[in-house]
């Protein structure tokens, strides 16, 4: 009796990985990407996915870095369309490298919109 009770614990856990592992695989993750444009007190964009969904309340982040000059703007928000504004003013003539980084987003049910730095 412990012996079919033991292979039955054993087959029921198998299930369990079975229908997890399959619910893993469904997963969906959709990518985004962003323009950037600079002008002359703001950095503007607007974000793009395949899922409407993964345009609104995306966190924007620019980071600058030059010749002795690190700085990370305030974080900014995208509207509906994906729209986004920072305020950050770069001297003309400067040097340096702007990244912009978007985080991700969970839609729920294991859908997510991608990030990226």
């Amino acid at each position: 009796m412990k012996r079919l009770a033991l292979t039955l614990a054993i087959v029921a856990c198998l299930g369990t990985i079975g229908v997890g592992a399959g619910l893993a695989a469904t997963a969906k993750a959709y990518p985004t990407t962003s323009t950037v444009e600079v002008k002359s007190k703001t950095i503007e964009g607007k974000i793009s996915s395949p899922k409407a969904a993964c345009l609104k309340n995306r966190k924007v982040v620019g980071t600058w870095r030059g010749p002795g000059v690190h700085a990370t703007t305030e974080p900014a928000t995208s509207n509906g369309s994906g729209k986004w504004v920072i305020q950050f003013e770069v001297a003309p003539g400067d040097k340096g490298t702007l990244t912009i980084s978007v985080s991700p987003k969970s839609l729920g049910g294991g859908v997510t919109c991608k990030g990226f730095a």
